[in-house]
């Protein structure tokens, strides 16, 4: 081989070695870059969703949408609410003083059930169940936080039952439900599944939700909730991630 043959050799393969690493270099560039752009991508959906979710809080109480929406139900003495979800707060005690009607209320957690059964001890017309409601029976690992429960945020945890949906209304001969509160921390999509497979979404009158965003695809899952919902019953007022109510059709 002469040295004007090994000359042009090495450098071919030094052109070649240039062009390979500079492909090499550009592909990680477009790699990086996409990686970033879908990065911020993410992070502006998330703050903009969660501006839209605070305001969407301010404008439910700035209409008082407490005591216009979820206490504003034709209910009377006979009626009929559940309340899956409880903690603690205000609504139970006013749609009892409001309509004086029956109440099932469903909570999982020891110590807020033991909180209602002290409470409501007198109160013949309030039945207070220790287990949560979904589509399945089972058992669940919850977090107790300060500001309610959840299976995903973990502090003080506690295993709680959770008991099919569609088996509680068979096992209770549970006719018509004149107004469900579910108010349970993500477990609502489960719950509605049931709910709406089981075909026991025709026997409520009305429905107050509120669904929870802090779950993977939770926009997707509550737009596929609402689709189902709205088979058998009109959207009546929404502020997502606050509250939603429907109307049987």
């Amino acid at each position: 081989m002469t040295q004007e043959y090994l000359w042009l050799f090495y450098y071919n393969n030094s052109k070649l070695t240039y062009y390979s690493t500079y492909y090499i270099f550009i592909n990680y560039m477009q790699l990086f870059l996409s990686r970033s752009i879908n990065f911020l991508q993410y992070i502006y959906g998330i703050f903009s969703w969660k501006s839209l979710f605070y305001k969407n809080v301010h404008k439910w109480f700035a209409c008082n949408g407490n005591q216009k929406f979820l206490l504003n139900y034709p209910l009377d003495k006979n009626s009929l609410v559940f309340e899956v979800g409880w903690y603690k707060w205000i609504f139970t005690d006013d749609i009892i003083n409001k309509f004086d009607c029956y109440l099932y209320i469903f909570e999982p957690i020891g110590e807020y059930y033991n909180i209602l059964i002290e409470k409501y001890k007198d109160n013949e017309k309030v039945k207070v169940y220790h287990f949560g409601l979904g589509k399945t029976n089972g058992t669940l690992e919850l977090g107790l936080l300060d500001d309610g429960t959840s299976a995903f945020k973990k502090w003080k945890l506690e295993t709680v039952e959770i008991r099919k949906f569609s088996d509680f209304i068979q096992e209770n001969n549970i006719s018509n439900i004149d107004l469900i509160s579910i108010n349970i921390e993500w477990g609502e999509y489960d719950l509605i599944e049931d709910i709406v497979s089981s075909g026991n979404i025709h026997l409520m009158e009305n429905i107050q939700i509120q669904f929870h965003d802090f779950v993977k695809n939770a926009l997707f899952l509550r737009d596929q909730s609402i689709v189902a919902l709205t088979k058998s019953h009109n959207k009546v007022y929404t502020f997502p991630f606050v509250w939603e109510g429907f109307k049987r059709k």
